[in-house]
């Protein structure tokens, strides 16, 4: 008999697209960043990974609004934390205008 069960993570963001097209529409008239925002709670692991086909930044902010990680040039990312609050959270995507890549971004907790 078990009491204590172990939770498995779901996927709460997947998002595969290339950024860093060009679109007069838009304020810079590139897409150059994706944002994908999602609520964590409190000491429940949370598990970011990005991979890239080309160079890009990506920054990991917490739910106090503060960056939790932020890492420049890389192709494939990984970080785990448990959140010290709950709240909303967010993973920043983001390559210089003019440049493209193709990202896979998953966020499981």
């Amino acid at each position: 008999m078990r009491f204590f069960r172990r939770r498995r993570p779901e996927t709460v963001v997947s998002v595969s697209k290339c950024i860093g097209n060009f679109n007069p529409a838009v304020p810079g008239y590139y897409e150059n960043v994706e944002t994908a925002f999602f609520e964590a709670r409190r000491k429940v692991p949370v598990s970011v990974r990005v991979k890239a086909d080309r160079p890009v930044d990506v920054s990991v902010m917490d739910p106090a609004g503060e960056p939790a990680d932020f890492v420049e040039q890389v192709t494939e990312y990984a970080y785990d934390l448990r959140p010290p609050a709950d709240g909303p959270m967010a993973v920043i995507v983001a390559v210089y205008a003019g440049d493209r890549a193709n990202i896979e971004l998953t966020v499981d907790a």
